[in-house]
């Protein structure tokens, strides 16, 4: 794993919450290098919070990777929702079928690169737009 992150520029970290640390352990040196964190901090039984009472798992994941640049990505709910999950999707299957639904992609300090993933994200979201419609015809 050390050699594909000491390559990539960019590294996406999609890991349960228990492995997150020591995937990032793993990954080595991530100074400078830009972390996208797609992590939940949840426990394994997925009863609850692992942390975030105190401090976020963003910030949890930024301690880990030491020197990254961790961008926050991809979370379409909060904890309320995960914590009452049953009622949360039930809601979720009442809404309608049709119909744009907005969802929080990014969260981070405001920088170039947290831009740049807004507009790559974007680029990438009206690309699925349109072929979620050419399908639909």
């Amino acid at each position: 794993m050390a050699g594909a992150a000491a390559f990539g520029e960019v590294i996406l970290l999609a890991t349960p919450w228990s492995g997150t640390e020591q995937a990032l352990r793993s990954a080595g040196n991530l100074s400078g290098k830009i972390v996208l964190d797609a992590t939940n901090p949840l426990k394994a039984d997925l009863s609850g919070l692992a942390l975030g009472h105190t401090t976020s798992g963003g910030e949890q994941v930024a301690a880990w990777a030491a020197g990254a640049k961790v961008v926050k990505i991809f979370n379409t709910t909060g904890f309320g929702n995960m914590e009452n999950r049953q009622s949360y999707f039930e809601q979720l299957a009442a809404l309608p079928q049709q119909g744009t639904y907005r969802i929080k992609v990014l969260a981070g300090k405001p920088s170039s690169e947290v831009a740049l993933l807004a507009r790559s994200f974007n680029r990438m979201r009206r690309s699925l737009q349109k072929a979620i419609e050419l399908i639909e015809k």
